[in-house]
């Protein structure tokens, strides 16, 4: 869905074919929502913690069709839901086959070892399926071999419904000291979903950590 808040629009002309890459920055400023962390900012209290950077955004991945530049500000789907029915959105469109990727400084995503959901993906509009895949914190990388792909992620099963997502369950193989992460990439699968000309692919609200963690 179309989606404007924070700098505004992108200032890298996505029509162009070329992936817009943010690394802790974007629109001259710095990505990251919180500069500090506060005391039981990230004990899990509350509702948790929401997506404060983003780490990349590629939304001509798959060589789909990106959404009107209206729809391409990823910092749209830093902090908590607030997407609207009208425009500006408040959302970021992923684009057919598209990507980002979003950080939790100064937190990481934890688990709470149960069957409750740990990470919770907010759409606006349609729902639409992405996959997901987490990256490991430095303390972590090294406690999850034959886990880690290829890419430096961990690939998690995620469920249609946008019910959230259990990673204890995805990874109940694994020490609960190792389910610690510092991002989190989602893609959107091409060929599903409804068809939105102006707002392909999945529309990123907001992305929830229910149990966040002090990265140590």
């Amino acid at each position: 869905m179309r989606a404007c808040r924070g700098c505004g629009r992108a200032t890298t002309p996505i029509r162009r074919r070329t992936a817009l890459t943010l690394l802790l920055a974007a629109c001259g400023r710095s990505g990251i929502l919180v500069e500090e962390n506060p005391d039981g900012l990230c004990s899990g209290d509350g509702d948790g913690f929401f997506a404060t950077v983003v780490l990349d955004y590629d939304p001509i991945l798959a060589g789909g069709d990106p959404a009107d530049d209206e729809a391409t500000d990823p910092q749209t789907a830093l902090g908590s839901p607030d997407a609207r029915p009208t425009p500006p959105l408040g959302a970021v469109s992923l684009g057919e086959g598209g990507s980002i990727t979003l950080g939790f400084a100064p937190c990481v995503l934890g688990t709470d070892g149960t069957s409750a959901p740990d990470l919770v993906i907010h759409e606006h509009g349609f729902l639409e399926y992405t996959t997901v895949a987490l990256v490991p914190t430095a303390r972590t990388r090294g406690l999850l071999p034959g886990v880690i792909g290829l890419d430096g992620r961990v690939a998690i099963d995620s469920p249609a419904d946008g019910s959230g997502i259990d990673i204890d369950a995805a990874l109940a193989d694994l020490p609960l000291d190792a389910r610690e992460f510092s991002a989190v990439r989602l893609v959107d699968v091409a060929g599903q979903g409804e068809v939105t000309a102006d707002t392909p692919g999945a529309d990123i609200d907001a992305v929830q950590v229910l149990t966040p963690r002090p990265d140590r």
